[in-house]
This record gives structure tokens, C-alpha cells and sequence, in this order.
């Protein structure tokens, strides 16, 4: 999970792969947190893909909110790190950084038609 506490995976490649982050160390500590969410997920859609179950099966991920910008508060660590650009303000806020969410839905043919690839919903 790409959550508090901010820690980078045990594996150097979800490091190495966030390189090119140079705005700060813990902002690289969170790009590796996401890169290792994106190979467990990879690695999750194989497995169904290798037991025949990704045709019958729908994937939905979604985000909680927008990232903690809570500048001195208890959250002050992982509010030097985020960011909802552009925006306005984040997480327990009421304001579009705050309540707005990515979302993404994927699957086996059989049950997310070829209309519905691509779409976007706001």
C-alpha cells in the first residue's frame, strides 16, 4: 500500500525504478511504494490470468483520497511528501484534493465489454 508508514520496499528495484524523482528522498520512498503495489498487482493479474480466472473476473482499484498535506500536524511526515497538484488542498479536506479519487477498472472480456475499455468517467 502506498500508505503511512512511508517505508521503501525491501526490493532495490522499486528504488532504482524512481530514480529519476530528485524533489526529494521520501518523495522517491513513495514512488518505490507505488512501484511495488504495480508489480504485486502484475503479479496478482498473472496468477488469475495462469488459473483461467481473469475472463470471469473484474478488477477495481481505488484510491481512499487525496494525499496527506497536513503540514505540523501528526501527519507532518507524510505531508512533506505528497501532493495533489493542482488540486486544492488533500486528505480530510473537503476541497477537490481531498475528495477526489482515481479509480480503475479492469478484467477478462467476458464481463467488461470492449465499449467500456478506454472510458473515463469524472
Amino acid at each position: 500500500t502506498v500508505h503511512a508508514p512511508i517505508e521503501a520496499p525491501p526490493q532495490p528495484e522499486h528504488m532504482a525504478n524512481c530514480a529519476h524523482i530528485t524533489s526529494s528522498a521520501g518523495r522517491r520512498t513513495l514512488c518505490a511504494m507505488a512501484s511495488a503495489l504495480d508489480a504485486e498487482v502484475g503479479r496478482f493479474v498473472a496468477d488469475l490470468k495462469d488459473k483461467r480466472l481473469w475472463d470471469n473476473t473484474i478488477m477495481w482499484l481505488v484510491s481512499d483520497n487525496g494525499g496527506m498535506i497536513d503540514v505540523g500536524g501528526m501527519n507532518a511526515q507524510v505531508a512533506s511528501f505528497s501532493s495533489n497538484f493542482p488540486l486544492r488542498a488533500g486528505k480530510t479536506s473537503l476541497f477537490e484534493g481531498g475528495v477526489r479519487a482515481v479509480s480503475l477498472v479492469n478484467g477478462g472480456s467476458a464481463l467488461l465489454p470492449d465499449a467500456a475499455r478506454g472510458s473515463v468517467v469524472s
